[in-house]
Formats: structure tokens, sequence, C-alpha cells
């Protein structure tokens, strides 16, 4: 079964010390973090969130949003934007365009129809529009730790990214899942022990903290990253288009080659 359901962190800090019946709370801005640190050991990026943002570009570079733990794509002027190469500095120097052709589709026997939606990210970048114009040919950005830098000076982009989620008070959220917060919770008390805080069981060794964490989190990261049943149908479907057609290697140098195969 896939997990879609979440729930605030919230409940987690309650139960930590609940039931380490824990008083010292200069032990509570460690707790939030080994919580996170726990979240970490077990957040399937699969299962961020989706957004995006518009940024502006003033001098080659904007700051990249708060939040932002991937990147899936850069939009300028209706049109996805390119990574560049860390080699060439996005101020003095543009890509020929000759060097494209790794990137967007040139093809111009393959067309818009015949491309099947489910393997359409398969084509060097999933771009098979025809671009008229040379400026945003040559574009492109690169990634320099918390900035995005892009050859054009000044102009507005779109960011698409994922984020890990979090709730309306800014506490983060987790899968909703009995198993995840028993890892958590034996995760922190691991922690708690490893500074020398004394656990109401003697027997709660930061060994034995440790294996009950790493037991509940292997136990959660299977039933977070189970596929539900459309989403099996979907790799099957995808791995279907891949199949090529019949008499296909045998009439490949009779043009059969140029021929698009849609199931």
């Amino acid at each position: 079964m896939a997990v879609y359901k979440t729930t605030s962190i919230k409940p987690l800090i309650a139960r930590v010390i609940r039931n380490t019946r824990i008083i010292d709370m200069t032990y509570a801005d460690d707790i939030m973090e080994w919580i996170g640190e726990a979240l970490d050991r077990c957040m399937i990026r699969s299962r961020l969130e989706k957004t995006y943002k518009v940024l502006t570009i003033s001098n080659h570079s904007a700051k990249l949003p708060c939040g932002l733990v991937s990147l899936s794509g850069v939009i300028y002027n209706g049109r996805r934007l390119r990574k560049g190469t860390s080699s060439i500095d996005v101020r003095i120097q543009k890509v020929p365009i000759s060097e494209l052709k790794s990137y967007f589709v040139t093809d111009t026997e393959i067309q818009a129809e015949d491309i099947n939606s489910q393997n359409i990210n398969l084509l060097r970048g999933g771009n098979i529009v025809k671009v008229d114009s040379t400026e945003l040919q040559d574009n492109f950005y690169d990634l320099s730790y918390n900035y995005i830098k892009t050859s054009f000076k000044e102009g507005q982009i779109i960011v698409c990214y994922k984020v890990a989620p979090i709730d309306s008070e800014g506490y983060p959220i987790a899968p909703d899942l009995e198993e995840l917060r028993e890892g958590v919770f034996w995760y922190v008390c691991s922690k708690l022990v490893f500074t020398g805080y004394k656990l109401p069981n003697s027997d709660m060794t930061y060994a034995y903290c440790d294996a009950q964490a790493t037991k509940f989190f292997r136990k959660a990261k299977n039933i977070i990253k189970a596929e539900s049943t459309d989403e099996k149908e979907n790799q099957v479907q995808l791995r279907n288009n891949l199949i090529p057609p019949d008499n296909y290697y045998e009439s490949f140098f009779t043009g059969g080659e140029q021929r698009k195969f849609v199931r």
C-alpha cells in the first residue's frame, strides 16, 4: 500500500516527551533537530510536494527559494531553460547552437502526434517544440549553492521544484504511519541516551534504541515506497512502449527506423 495521508510532527514531539518522562526542557531544541534527522532517514523524494516560484534575475543571478529540496526544471519566456555546463561562466559566454543537439530533439521526422505520452520524457529533455529564437536556444542556467545563475543578465524565470511539506505553524509534515512514528521515537531515544540521559527503563541502552529505530524505519520505508495499482500499471505501460515493432531490425536499413511505433 502507498501512504498518501500526512500528519504534523507535533504528535511525535508529544510522544517523545510523554514516553520518556523528560522534564529537562533544555533538550527541546535537540529533540526538534533529532526528529528532522529521523525523517531524513525515512522520507522518499517522490513523496515531496511539487511547487513553483517566479524569480527575478538581477545581474545574472537570483537566490533559490527557501525549502527547496530538488530542482525539477526552469522556465524562461514560456520555454524550458536548459542546464549549462559548470565549465562555462554564464556572464561571458553562451554555448553554440551546434552543441544543443544532445539536449533538444531536432529530428524533423518526429512529430508531436507521433509521441506516446508515456515515453515523451525519454526524448532528451522532453522538448519537441521547434525553437525559432536563437536567443532562446543559446540561454542556459547554472547552480551555485544558494543561487541560480543565468546567461541573460535581467529577466524573470519560473523554477519548478520539490519541497518538504510543512503545516500552518511551520512544523514538518510526515507520512501518517505508525511504523514511522515508532522509528522516530526510538531514534530520538537513542540520541537522548547517547547524551547521558537516563530513560525510565534501564534496559534501553543506546544499542537497543538504535536497533529498534532501524527496524521500524525499515518497515516504514517499505510501506512508503510501495506503489499503488495505477502506478504499477503505469510502469508496465512505460516498458511496453520500449518494445520495438515487429520486423523493426529486419527493416532498419529500408526506412523502418524513421517510423514511430505507438501502441
